[in-house]
């Protein structure tokens, strides 16, 4: 039931090679930030959709500029999930799955490097490559945004 926890350290960064100096560190578990959220305002679980409508994947791409495009994403208030650790493609697409994504973007290193995504409808299976140019016109055409 812990969602938070930490510790002092203070022999760790002279046990690593540094200098003797003192510390301390904590960590979170955001699932069960989410719980104790849930309990405390007596939300159900339908409380919270696992819905999404975008699922990015990254196919060997710079994971930092990958992070900025999702949330450029984001900003305009899209649904967006993205795993980092995912970077092959059918393990994207069995997560695209698991998260009910209504559009998967991939970012191939192809496409990255052309200034492209492929976006996949994963309501009719259909699939295209766009302009990253287009982009927005695409997202305003599906009425995402």
């Amino acid at each position: 039931s812990t969602f938070c926890g930490g510790g002092r350290y203070n022999n760790l960064i002279a046990e690593l090679g540094g200098i003797d100096a003192q510390g301390v560190g904590f960590a979170f578990g955001l699932e069960r930030l989410l719980i104790q959220y849930q309990v405390e305002h007596q939300l159900t679980s339908e409380g919270f959709s696992n819905q999404s409508t975008i699922c990015v994947i990254n196919l060997g791409n710079d994971p930092f500029a990958i992070e900025a495009f999702v949330h450029t994403l984001r900003a305009k208030n899209i649904s967006v999930v993205y795993e980092p650790s995912i970077n092959k493609l059918n393990q994207g697409f069995k997560y695209s799955e698991l998260m009910h994504a209504k559009f998967v973007f991939i970012l191939g290193q192809k496409e990255w490097l052309n200034k492209q995504i492929t976006i996949k409808n994963q309501q009719d299976f259909k699939q295209e490559t766009i302009d990253l140019s287009d982009l927005e016109s695409f997202l305003i055409t599906n009425k995402l945004i």
